[in-house]
């Protein structure tokens, strides 16, 4: 099903960018901040795609994947990224993770309420 096609991209791409920062040494605190906040990103980037998706086919189980993992990255965010950030930039985090979700709600709902084209319904008073 797509839904499992979904979960497995998203283990794949978190995959390979643990890989990736692995081979780039993760012995560093910044290496390790990188690759959380590198992770944060990657899983936005797939969530707007899968609810881009979802809207697109009419596939609600896509959608809940997609808000399912939002949810999952922004509890990531505040409780392990923005936890290691101080002062101005920990504002800025806020606002940022605040900018977004707006933008996918906003745009979630605007697709939501689009109107739908009314089938033309048969006359009343047929006259044959």
């Amino acid at each position: 099903s797509a839904v499992a096609a979904g979960v497995l991209v998203v283990v794949a791409c978190s995959a390979h960018t643990w890989d990736y920062w692995r081979q780039e040494g993760l012995t560093s605190a910044d290496a390790r901040f990188a690759y959380s906040l590198s992770l944060s990103g990657l899983w936005t980037v797939l969530a707007c795609l899968f609810i881009g998706a979802g809207l697109l086919r009419s596939f609600a189980p896509l959608r809940y994947l997609a808000m399912a993992l939002f949810g999952i990255t922004v509890l990531k965010v505040f409780l392990v990224d923005l936890s290691s950030l101080g002062g101005l930039y920990r504002i800025l985090g806020f606002i940022g993770v605040g900018v977004v979700l707006l933008a996918v709600s906003f745009l979630y709902q605007r697709q939501r309420i689009k109107p739908r084209p009314v089938a033309e319904a048969p006359p009343d008073n047929p006259t044959a």
